[in-house]
């Protein structure tokens, strides 16, 4: 069960708990067992006075987990669909076994930073400059098959880019990474 069917889960309790046929007991078990489960995830759970004995006010705190609970659901929702609007040139694949382990990989073409690199201001790259970085470019794809080459080519390119500022090494420095990794 993922965690939005579970969020729906204690919100379909929660609505059932505040019938007629609960005791005040069950209701404040039920408090207690969502606390429990989303207190690290939710701000402010242990606000809710179930814990002071006053079980007159029961109903009131469950409608109020309710409504937070309908909220954090809500926003991973939001967050959800917000993030599969991701660009394209990244994927993030996430495996969970007893560790975590996450992998990123970075499809990042030759067009694609010759595009970033003639994209930037005149001011922060001349056009000469640019030509030249592109050739660097263009030949360390060309050596990417033999790596002692290519790591020599890509310290020329990082030298020559340790000049010219981080907007310059932004654009260029995942190709370089792609290019070394293959």
């Amino acid at each position: 069960m993922g965690k939005i069917e579970t969020l729906n889960n204690y919100i379909d309790k929660c609505k059932l708990a505040c019938g007629d046929n609960t005791t005040d007991q069950e209701i404040k078990e039920l408090i207690e067992e969502i606390v429990y489960v989303y207190n690290s995830e939710i701000e402010g759970l242990y606000s809710l006075r179930y814990y002071y004995d006053d079980l007159s006010a029961l109903n009131s705190d469950l409608k109020k987990l309710e409504a937070k609970l309908i909220n954090y659901r809500d926003n991973l929702e939001t967050q959800t669909s917000s993030s599969q609007i991701e660009s394209p040139l990244i994927q993030v694949n996430q495996a969970n076994s007893n560790r975590n382990d996450t992998s990123i990989e970075l499809a990042i073409d030759f067009n694609t930073v010759v595009s970033a690199v003639n994209g930037l201001n005149e001011s922060v790259l001349s056009s000469e400059e640019k030509a030249e970085l592109i050739s660097q470019l263009t030949t360390l794809g060309a050596a990417r098959s033999d790596k002692k080459s290519a790591w020599e080519v890509a310290g020329r390119i990082l030298r020559w880019l340790s000049d010219k500022g981080a907007e310059v090494a932004i654009a260029c420095l995942p190709y370089i990474l792609a290019t070394l990794k293959k």
